[in-house]
């Protein structure tokens, strides 16, 4: 899982402050370089897509276990989200790929050189 998209279930899942979302988040990823202004930006990005209530609005949080349908642009939103998380993911793993082809290829001509 991308920091990002811990952070961003983190803040969705709970009603932590945001020195604990980045407590969290450092306990998790510990040579991550996140900060408060990170933790600031994925609320105020969530916000943006209507994912979490705006500031001094009442709180979508529910505290009885209700279905909630999403509006249009909200599920619009959140498909975004998903799909650019497993873009990164297969973009790390082609990023992997060619690394080992390229380590593979060097050797293999270091070994006709020899």
């Amino acid at each position: 899982m991308s920091i990002g998209k811990f952070v961003k279930n983190l803040i969705l899942n709970s009603e932590l402050s945001n020195q604990q979302l980045l407590d969290k988040t450092l306990e998790e990823f510990p040579a991550a370089n996140t900060s408060l202004a990170c933790i600031a930006w994925y609320k105020s990005d969530l916000r943006k897509k209507g994912l979490i209530s705006k500031r001094g609005q009442p709180s979508f949080k529910i505290t009885e276990v209700k279905q909630v349908e999403l509006t249009t642009t909200q599920k619009i939103e959140l498909l975004k989200v998903q799909l650019e998380e497993q873009l990164n993911e297969l973009q790390r793993l082609e990023d992997l790929q060619v690394e080992e082809y390229n380590n593979f290829e060097e050797e293999k001509e270091e070994e006709t050189q020899e």
